[in-house]
């Protein structure tokens, strides 16, 4: 089984049980109406609150549930349709989503980076010395900012995966959660692409080196890990984030420096690069140059100068409008 999908049954599992606590699997199969499979999706998009037998809450539904439960209807009833059991599929295509409209989504300019960064600093000085505090937020945004990787991929970060004298790391896996299990580091990448070498610039390599020298120069386990040694769990690492940039950066997430890493390529060298860097597969030309397994030469000196930028406060432009919240 492919490493990037080894959740998949799981989720599904958890899936077909949305279906079967709604009765579907007791449907006749030659008398479904696009209307009864439409209402059962608009249940399972809708999350909902349920509590496990220790009493901790979880949130089950939503979006993506509701995509799966489509999914596994329209395949179900395809087989049918093969089978000649039925003449044509109940399952009408996911409506497409209206234009929320006025919700552009832009990239940070160095000068609110640095502001970003300022005010992890001064989090991190406050909450230190009561021993609230253990993730190391400012580290953590450093190392975001060199690299351009997915939260997960950062969370799922070895020392093993580092090659610190020849300055480069290797993504090759990822944090994913799962309802009732929690977050483990998977093997692979979120999607085809994701796993890739990228070289450091200097300032992040030089944030890993002291991290490296301050753990005892460790082989392996986690570079950023919890207080108990494991990797730190995603809710745990957004939380810190949320707590630390403060209510006027709120929209700020670690997706936003992604993309502002993406732009700072762009702008610097190619989107071809960028998408190289970030190991998506967000256009055709993204996905020829994973196909020809694209390399990162030449990004780790573009965003050195880009990091120096966000050192110096450069405002690089206008400040950004933010006429609504990031996706």
């Amino acid at each position: 089984m492919d490493s990037a999908t080894t959740t998949t049954p799981k989720a599904y599992h958890n899936h077909v049980k949305f279906l079967d606590n709604a009765g579907v699997l007791d449907w006749p199969i030659g008398s479904v109406p696009p209307r009864m499979v439409d209402q059962v999706v608009t249940k399972i998009v809708t999350p909902t609150t349920k509590r496990w037998p220790n009493g901790t809450a979880c949130i089950v539904g939503g979006p993506s549930a509701g995509r799966r439960v489509r999914f596994i209807l329209r395949e179900a009833f395809d087989v049918a349709v093969r089978d000649r059991a039925i003449a044509d599929t109940p399952v009408m295509p996911e409506p497409r989503a209206k234009s929320a409209g006025n919700k552009e989504v832009t990239d940070l300019t160095p000068a609110e980076l640095r502001r970003l960064r300022d005010r992890f600093v001064r989090w991190e000085k406050v909450t230190l010395g009561g021993g609230k505090r253990y993730t190391p937020m400012v580290d953590a945004l450093d190392v975001l900012l060199g690299t351009g990787m997915r939260a997960g991929e950062f969370l799922a970060l070895r020392w093993q995966d580092l090659e610190l004298d020849a300055g480069t790391l290797e993504v090759n896996g990822t944090m994913v959660s799962v309802t009732g299990v929690g977050s483990y580091r998977q093997e692979g990448g979120k999607a085809a692409g994701s796993m890739r070498i990228l070289e450091l610039p200097g300032p992040t390599l030089a944030v890993l080196i002291r991290r490296h020298e301050f753990a005892g120069r460790p082989t392996s386990g986690p570079v950023f890990p919890s207080r108990n040694g494991t990797h730190i769990q995603r809710d745990n690492f957004q939380k810190a984030w949320r707590r630390a940039h403060g209510d006027d950066l709120a929209d700020v997430t670690p997706h936003t420096v992604r993309r502002s890493v993406a732009g700072a390529l762009r702008d610097a060298i190619s989107v071809e690069q960028a998408s190289a860097q970030l190991g998506h597969l967000d256009s055709a030309v993204t996905e020829k140059y994973y196909l020809t397994r694209a390399t990162t030469q030449g990004n780790a000196e573009a965003l050195a100068n880009w990091l120096q930028r966000v050192e110096d406060g450069d405002p690089g432009g206008t400040e950004r409008s933010r006429p609504g919240r990031r996706k």
